[in-house]
């Protein structure tokens, strides 16, 4: 039987022409896709901008109105007005009087047994305002008053308040003396024991840099008074960063005071009938869009109506 011999077929390879097609095709495919990742990129990049001015932005609109609801502008608690910051009196506490001396004010401890008068959320300290409320001596509110006190020490007292029916025999922890730096007539004859306290602490919210120079980024900032020398604390971040400080107009934080008649207040000597504070915050990216080029720039406004304006 004869041998039968396999025969191979031949195959067609790739031509160079069909391969630089191959690669051309790939490299335009290759280029679309990578165009999208890249401009997805970019939009998430602007996205998570977008989401950090807005959580600035209601740093800002979360904590001026807290702040600013329970002041009293006619009890004196505003102390500077300006367009780009705002200086008052903060309150965080009250107390009851207990006894007092020439110049001196007690009051009971913060964990009494039976219940609470004395509560704070920051312990008073040389340079707070105790503001007492003063009853006079008419029958009614016409000569009601709070006198404002500034506290020049705040140490422990074990001697007066265990004496009176503030405290039962449960109620071992030591109360509070409040010694005034002011030069106030006897305190013994303005007030009476029981007279209630409320803690004002002198705070500012401005528009600042934490670092000063052209160029340099503005953000809202906080600071609270720390002696009775009047000192403040540096400065800390509150939100931001903002627009630039332009004298006149405020920036990136303005500020905007009005009375219960909508006429707008320019000077502290109007403060004490200051019924509305009006904000506008614009804030501003640090690095430029990724999309477009340039910053990118958000706001808010709002208004506060104060709380304790009479």
């Amino acid at each position: 039987m004869p041998r039968l011999s396999a025969r191979g077929r031949g195959r067609r390879g790739v031509t160079l022409v069909e391969l630089l097609v191959a690669i051309t095709i790939l490299a335009i495919v290759g280029g679309a896709v990578l165009s999208v990742l890249t401009q997805q990129q970019r939009f998430y990049r602007d996205a998570n901008e977008w989401i950090g001015l807005r959580r600035e932005l209601r740093n800002g609109a979360g904590m001026l109105p807290t702040e600013l609801r329970g002041i009293s502008s006619v009890g004196g608690d505003v102390t500077e007005m300006l367009d780009s910051a705002l200086y008052f009196n903060a309150n965080f506490g009250s107390a009851v009087v207990c006894a007092r001396g020439t110049r001196t004010i007690d009051i009971p401890p913060t964990n009494l047994t039976k219940h609470t008068l004395s509560s704070w959320y920051s312990q008073p300290h040389p340079g707070d305002i105790a503001f007492v409320f003063n009853d006079s001596v008419k029958t009614g509110s016409a000569d009601d008053r709070w006198d404002a006190f500034t506290i020049k020490t705040f140490e422990p007292n074990t001697t007066t308040c265990a004496q009176t029916a503030y405290l039962t025999p449960a109620d071992v922890s030591p109360g509070w003396r409040i010694t005034i730096a002011d030069a106030h007539p006897n305190i013994s004859t303005l007030i009476q024991t029981g007279a209630v306290i409320r803690f004002g602490r002198p705070v500012r919210y401005s528009l600042f840099q934490p670092t000063v120079g052209p160029g340099e980024p503005w953000y809202l900032g906080y600071a609270e008074q720390t002696d009775v020398a009047g000192v403040f604390t540096s400065t800390d971040v509150v939100g931001g960063p903002f627009e630039d400080y332009v004298e006149g107009a405020g920036g990136g934080v303005r500020f905007a005071y009005f009375n219960a008649l909508n006429a707008p207040l320019t000077n502290l000597a109007q403060a004490a009938s200051l019924a509305r504070v009006d904000v506008v915050l614009q804030a501003r990216s640090t690095a430029p869009s990724a999309l477009s080029g340039a910053a990118l720039r958000d706001s808010t406004a709002f208004r506060i109506a104060l709380r304790n304006r009479q």
